[in-house]
């Protein structure tokens, strides 16, 4: 049971890692991005910070949607994807 909830935390984070990476090339910024969804800043926050225990398919299609890419390009693997996450 470890095993797996230490691999979801894991997928959460590059997940989180590549919207952060998303969402900065775009100089976009939390609020924006959070009123043009629906979501709070902090939610977006928190799931760019792998720390959203509500991630959802849903959700993620919502933020595909808005940045217009694939919703594949954001659960593809991102282990080389070296972008920190903050709270901004």
């Amino acid at each position: 049971m470890q095993t797996t909830t230490t691999s979801l935390v894991h997928l959460f984070q590059q997940i989180g890692s590549k919207l952060y990476s998303i969402r900065h090339s775009r100089n976009e910024k939390l609020t924006s991005v959070a009123s043009s969804i629906g979501f709070s800043h902090t939610v977006i926050s928190q799931i760019e910070n792998g720390r959203y225990k509500g991630l959802s398919i849903k959700t993620l299609h919502q933020l595909a949607s808005y940045y217009k890419v694939p919703l594949e390009e954001i659960l593809a693997s991102t282990d080389n994807d070296c972008s920190s996450p903050s709270n901004d």
